[in-house]
């Protein structure tokens, strides 16, 4: 096959590939769109290489390979997609609440039956105070914070 031709066939290929890829890999992991990737990429070698004069065996050898590799591959970039969620999910956050001084012990005791380390920063006026709380996720410390917020509401200011 001349070089003109053998180049014409890689595009067409390579653009049979694209299409093949994007008609199906919807809704698929990473590990699934490359072995879909995978596959695809052993067609067009294996036409390619038959359009040169390479064995069907060879081909398929070869293709099995390509599969195989393309498979590691992502599934090596999964793990390591996955050690980079789990650190981010682990790095510790600080956050600022501002409340009334009257609700420190309520949301003081939701806080600590919660299990988390928070330390009392002081009044910001002299209206509210400042709590820091250390914590890995900020929905859960959310929870927390609502429902101490919604206890103090529930029981109002006491008088004097």
């Amino acid at each position: 096959m001349e070089s003109k031709q053998f180049t014409q066939a890689q595009d067409d290929l390579r653009r049979a590939m694209h299409a093949f890829v994007a008609e199906n890999s919807g809704g698929l992991d990473v590990v699934e769109v490359a072995y879909v990737v995978a596959i695809a990429a052993g067609e067009m070698l294996g036409v390619l290489l038959s359009s040169i004069g390479v064995s069907e065996d060879d081909i398929v050898e070869g293709a099995s390979m390509n599969i195989r590799f393309g498979v590691q591959q992502a599934v090596k970039r999964d793990a390591e997609i996955d050690e980079i969620v789990k650190a981010a999910s682990t790095d510790t956050k600080k956050a600022a609440i501002a409340i009334d001084p009257w609700k420190l012990s309520i949301f003081e005791r939701h806080l600590t039956q919660a299990g988390y380390t928070f330390t009392n920063a002081g009044n910001i006026s002299p209206e509210a105070l400042l709590l820091r709380v250390d914590t890995t996720n900020l929905e859960a410390l959310g929870v927390v914070l609502e429902a101490a917020n919604t206890e103090a509401a529930r029981t109002g200011e006491p008088r004097p």
